[in-house]
């Protein structure tokens, strides 16, 4: 038993190395780098949103959020405007072209999940995903949280805020 459960492992693995490739690969061939396409749907998604809230959905510092956009509007897939309520801050908009280069990325991606189901019957595919949730049942349930993505992501956050304060208690003792 213990065999085939590192043998799961290191197929889940594998299957999500494969997947951040391939991610990889398509972002480059729409013309991004590898964490716009994320960055752009949650722009396009919410026009007018803030680098801070961008950074706190992308679980990211500020400070990385700040350099992509400036990547992206450089690139011409973003506007940036000043918000009229504090001018310290800036809109993010998507442009005709990055909504474009996002819908280019996220078909390219689709086709892939696709391919990698290729084969399956109906049945075999709904028995798979049923698997999956009982495996991130249990291991949503080993954690002491509840399996539902909202759970899932808020504990993520909440990692990633902790791991930003140590991070920065450790800048500050240096």
């Amino acid at each position: 038993m213990k065999e085939i459960i590192q043998e799961i492992g290191k197929c889940l693995e594998k299957m999500s190395i494969l997947r951040r490739i391939e991610h990889h690969r398509l972002a480059e061939a729409s013309g991004l780098y590898f964490g716009q396409p994320p960055v752009l749907n949650y722009i396009i998604h919410h026009p007018g949103c803030s680098q801070t809230d961008l950074a706190r959905e992308m679980h990211v510092t500020p400070a990385s959020i700040a350099q992509s956009t400036k990547r992206l509007q450089k690139s011409g897939l973003i506007e940036k405007k000043v918000d009229p309520d504090n001018l310290r801050a800036n809109k993010l908009y998507v442009t005709p072209a990055g909504i474009a280069a996002s819908e280019q990325s996220w078909n390219q991606m689709q086709a892939f999940e696709a391919a990698t189901l290729e084969g399956f019957s109906k049945e075999e595919l709904m028995q798979l995903c049923g698997y999956l949730h009982r495996i991130i049942g249990n291991a949503a349930g080993a954690m002491g949280i509840q399996a539902d993505f909202r759970s899932i992501v808020e504990l993520d956050q909440q990692v990633f805020n902790d791991s930003m304060k140590a991070r920065k208690q450790e800048d500050e003792e240096v």
